[in-house]
């Protein structure tokens, strides 16, 4: 018999992380709910093109008001979106249980 892989956990709405930037809300996938292949470039050497990318691509209002951010402003959001999923420092959402 064939494993069946369940079904994502990952809900409308509960698989957002929200944040504000000049007032201004946004929201992404919460890290834990990444897919692998999202996880995986996180390990990459571009790994901050894709996390910038991951927050917003260039040219679309949230990804122009995260590069509006200094690094230590990107690096508190970061951090703050791995807590909220439970990822550790160093760690991808795949990796986290």
């Amino acid at each position: 018999m064939a494993f069946e892989v369940p079904a994502s956990k990952a809900s409308v709405g509960q698989d957002k992380f929200t944040f504000k930037i000049d007032g201004k809300q946004f929201s992404i996938k919460k890290a834990k709910y990444l897919t692998i292949g999202e996880a995986e470039a996180l390990e990459s050497p571009e790994s901050s093109t894709v996390v910038l990318d991951i927050f917003g691509r260039r040219g679309t209002k949230q990804g122009d008001a995260v590069r509006s951010l200094d690094q230590e402003q990107f690096a508190a959001l970061v951090e703050a979106w791995k807590l909220d999923s439970g990822v550790g420092v160093g760690e991808s959402g795949a990796s986290s249980s």
